[in-house]
């Protein structure tokens, strides 16, 4: 209580912040958490697909324009090459964000760079920072999702993974866009990869 009194701060005053700072920090983790588990309230059980008549279940046809649902797969890494330098942390996430960056890598592979939206922030990992603190997710080859464009608002489904090589977190491979036009496109990467 010394600092009080050389700042003269009254002890009431000073009481006020610190619990003002955990309740909004208690009420920004319960939305963020909220959003989260809302998002999952829908998915599959791991490892399995998705029910007949919901996001494609059953069906491999790239490029199936879905009204609703999220796309997520029985195997988390369709499509992926080389899924050994990935380490899956959820198979169906979903991620909701501002592109930043359309990078078209040599391999073929499109790099769209999103900054998610505060609730989704938690899906960074620190090497994220590598990127602008930016998510970095992946249309495979051959996948025949639109590519979207900077500054466009997008909401994804996809296998949340860590890319021990890069040390970030990466949504790869997606299953699911929806473009800021409000169309939502479902598009499988090709099984085996094009690599």
């Amino acid at each position: 209580m010394g600092w009080l009194r050389i700042l003269r701060i009254p002890p009431w005053r000073a009481l006020r912040v610190p619990v003002v700072a955990v309740f909004c920090g208690t009420l920004l983790a319960g939305v963020a958490m909220g959003v989260a588990e809302a998002a999952d309230r829908d998915l599959p059980p791991p490892g399995r697909p998705a029910p007949a008549g919901r996001v494609g279940a059953g069906s491999h046809d790239p490029g199936t324009v879905m009204p609703s649902g999220r796309g997520c797969q029985a195997d988390p890494q369709l499509g992926v090459y080389h899924p050994r330098r990935l380490r899956v942390l959820r198979p169906c996430t979903l991620l909701s964000g501002t592109v930043v960056a359309v990078i078209h890598e040599p391999d073929g592979d499109v790099h769209v760079d999103v900054r998610p939206g505060r609730p989704f922030v938690y899906l960074l990992a620190p090497g994220n920072s590598q990127v602008g603190r930016a998510m970095v997710t992946e249309i495979i080859k051959g996948q025949r999702l639109p590519v979207p464009f900077a500054g466009e608002h997008v909401v994804m489904t996809g296998t949340w993974v860590y890319d021990i090589h890069h040390t970030w977190n990466e949504i790869h491979p997606i299953w699911m866009i929806r473009y800021s036009s409000g169309r939502t496109v479902l598009a499988l990467p090709p099984v085996p990869p094009l690599h």
